[in-house]
């Protein structure tokens, strides 16, 4: 029985996709059936069916991507031409045949390929994609469960912070920090820079997307009620995260401040 080739079989003719709101999920469906793989072996699988997708980014983006709902063994990774290597590969993710993966990208037009891991292997594909904006090029990972961040802000990448909200605020410094859920994950994030090795007035702003849901907190001078002593650091105590996605977590200053510092939380 003769199967069709995808009309994105080729990297050349990747499908166009055009991206939903930042924090929110943009789901595509395709096919591996009937699929080659290119001779560019460098798109994740020496051997594996390959499909593509493109999207456009306005600027420097956070953009996380995953196959789960797919069918047979896939990887997923990012291009930023045909003939180059793809970028934060990943085969495997969560325990399972399907993957997962995010990379900070820059403005402009990118790809991502979907392929499977065998010559053999083929089936549907469910592709899920989301975005957000990010000051700097580079992230520090987060591990699951307790954690301390110890740094300084100075010199890093500025942006006006989403906290408070108001107009006249000036850009500051921030450190980004990344992390990926699995399907069927759930706890609640908390974080604050009450630590006596904090030097400045601090931002604490969170942004995520799982279970098709945008999610996000942002804190400034809750050090009144949660850091006793210290009314300008910053604290969050309610961000619930549930099912699988990308996440950042993010310390920057008010109105311009920068300075060393200590944050110390939990993340599911």
């Amino acid at each position: 029985r003769c199967v069709a080739v995808p009309a994105n079989d080729a990297c050349a003719s990747a499908t166009a996709v055009t991206l939903g709101a930042a924090g929110a999920s943009t789901t595509v469906t395709g096919t591996t059936a009937g699929a080659s793989h290119q001779a560019n072996t460098a798109h994740c699988s020496s051997v594996g069916r390959d499909v593509y997708w493109r999207f456009t980014l306005a600027q420097r983006e956070y953009v996380y991507a995953d196959t789960f709902g797919s069918e047979g063994d896939t990887q997923v990774g990012f291009l930023r031409a045909c003939d180059g290597a793809a970028t934060a590969c990943v085969d495997d993710a969560c325990g399972g045949a399907h993957a997962q993966t995010a990379a900070i990208l820059e403005a402009g037009t990118h790809l991502v390929v979907v392929t499977t891991y065998g010559a053999n292997d083929s089936g549907a594909v469910r592709l899920t994609l989301q975005h957000r904006p990010v000051s700097g090029a580079e992230s520090a990972a987060l591990a699951r469960g307790a954690f301390t961040l110890t740094g300084t802000t100075v010199g890093g990448s500025s942006r006006v912070p989403a906290c408070p909200a108001g107009t006249g605020r000036m850009p500051s410094p921030e450190r980004i920090y990344t992390w990926l859920t699995c399907p069927g994950s759930s706890g609640a994030l908390t974080a604050d820079s009450c630590d006596a090795m904090t030097t400045f007035d601090t931002l604490i702003q969170y942004q995520g997307t799982a279970g098709n849901a945008a999610m996000a907190a942002c804190n400034d001078d809750q050090g009144s009620t949660t850091c006793r002593g210290a009314p300008d650091r910053a604290a969050i105590r309610t961000a619930v995260i549930n099912g699988a996605g990308g996440h950042l977590l993010t310390v920057s200053g008010y109105n311009g401040a920068s300075g060393m510092f200590r944050v110390t939380g939990n993340r599911p």
